[in-house]
């Protein structure tokens, strides 16, 4: 796990969501790391916010669905990924032994890159029609707890809000088409990734590579600044790294880092 990923964590701790438990049974923050190295860059890494509450335990996201299901869920739980295949179905699994107000924090590297993602409840008015692939995502609260695929549903209705890139999507859930995905998932938790890189994501029409994503007015969408040729005060959503094709395109996503 490389300290890129320390940097997303960081800004994880002491952000409750909206609503979370008060019981003090609850432990602040429980960590699974799958080597030592990566636990000392952990513990350093947060040694200023966490102070003595890390339970940092040697482990994978496997390890974590088979404590969690024994166990009170912590105020934080931190996640390493790393050289798992499936990582989205096992997250999936530990969605299912985790109460819903929990902070995760998922870190760690795929195939040689470093990724992380965010729980967090999707709730939309809009509620439009999801797409076949990952797609934008904005914040509608300051306490980054809950997302929504329309722009002007964000916070501030601007490209500042971008949060994103939600997973679900009709190719992957492929027993949905878009609006039954939409009626599905509203008011419910989905993992967004927020750093790292990522294939096949929403990319609008003739994003080449090395433009920066933004987002953009719309539902799901963004918008591309060829070569990123012009200075914006614009959030960045990602780089693409490869060509846009039927919608779509390879990036790595900054919006944490």
């Amino acid at each position: 796990m490389p300290d890129d990923g320390l940097q997303v964590m960081q800004r994880g701790i002491g952000e409750s969501p909206a609503g979370s438990s008060s019981r003090h049974d609850r432990p602040s923050l429980v960590a699974f790391i799958t080597d030592a190295r990566s636990e000392e860059t952990l513990r350093d890494g947060l040694s200023e916010f966490a102070h003595d509450r890390m339970d940092v335990r040697r482990g994978d996201v496997r390890a974590a669905v088979a404590a969690m299901q024994k166990q009170v869920t912590p105020k934080v739980l931190i996640i390493d990924v790393s050289g798992e295949d499936q990582p989205l179905s096992a997250l999936s699994d530990l969605s299912n032994v985790v109460e819903p107000d929990v902070c995760v924090l998922v870190v760690g590297e795929l195939s040689g890159s470093p990724v992380a993602y965010r729980y967090v409840r999707y709730n939309s008015t809009t509620n439009a029609a999801w797409l076949a692939e990952p797609a934008p995502v904005y914040w509608v609260d300051a306490a980054h707890t809950t997302v929504t695929g329309t722009f002007s549903e964000g916070l501030t209705a601007t490209s500042a809000d971008i949060a994103g890139y939600a997973m679900p999507n009709t190719t992957d859930l492929s027993q949905f088409t878009g609006a039954q995905l939409a009626t599905a998932v509203n008011g419910n938790f989905i993992w967004i990734q927020v750093f790292g890189r990522i294939l096949g994501a929403f990319a609008p029409g003739s994003t080449a590579v090395g433009d920066l994503l933004i987002g953009a007015t719309g539902n799901f969408t963004s918008a591309r600044i060829a070569n990123h040729a012009t200075q914006t005060a614009d959030t960045p959503l990602a780089w693409a790294t490869t060509a846009v094709s039927s919608s779509k395109s390879n990036q790595w996503v900054v919006v944490e880092y």
